[in-house]
Order: structure tokens, then sequence, then C-alpha cells
């Protein structure tokens, strides 16, 4: 639940890219990707770099399981007429570990949010 921020900071001497986009993901202790997001996925419109650039993004942290996770973060160039080929710019696997501390009162990895349960007497 604690609000988490990704910084990245850098440089480019291209300018002319087709369409940027940021993505991150972490990993667990197995290094199977658990959970993560992008740029084309939200509504923060085209990144523009003109020279030196930081990039931020600001996520709640999931109802998951306690332990250490690995983040992976990149840039890519993806063609706007087709999203899905894209070309890493820059990528870092595995930049530094974060220990999540939640107590997890069950065996899954994480859980959906917002579940409401009704009791419903039997006939």
């Amino acid at each position: 639940g604690d609000i988490v921020e990704i910084i990245v900071t850098g440089s480019s001497f291209k300018f002319d890219f087709k369409k940027l986009v940021f993505g991150f993901f972490f990993s667990d202790r197995t290094a199977q990707n658990v959970f993560g997001h992008n740029s084309l996925i939200s509504s923060v419109g085209e990144i523009k770099i003109n020279g030196g650039f930081i990039i931020r993004a600001k996520f709640i942290w999931p109802n998951i399981k306690g332990g250490p996770y690995t983040i992976t973060v990149g840039i890519g160039e993806v063609d706007p007429f087709e999203l899905e080929r894209h070309e890493i710019k820059c990528w870092v696997n595995h930049a530094f570990v974060v220990d999540s501390l939640t107590k997890f009162p069950h065996d899954s990895l994480l859980t959906i949010d917002q579940v409401t349960y009704e009791v419903i007497d039997a006939v």
C-alpha cells in the first residue's frame, strides 16, 4: 500500500524517435516477472527527449507476498502503427532489490483489491 516512485535520469544525442515508451517490471527471486507497467498503457501521452531527461513513474505497491523483488527498467522506440514491435534503446535488468514487507495471510503471490463478500443463507 506504500506509494512508490521510480525515477530514471539519462541523456540522448538523438531527438527524432518515432514513439518512445518507458516501462518497468518487478521479478521475484526465481526471476519470474510478477508485475509491471509501461507508458503505452497509461494516459501519459507521448514521451519527448530533448537531451537530458528525467522520467518518473509513481504507483501504489500491490498487495503482494513479502520477500525480495528486483526491478528492471527500460526505454524503447515503437512503431506508431505496430505497437507490439519495438526496439530497446536502454535497458537495465535487475537494477536493484526491493524487499516487500507485506504480511500476506495466504499462499498466493498477489491478491486482487476491492473484493466484496456476502454470506447468503442456504435454503
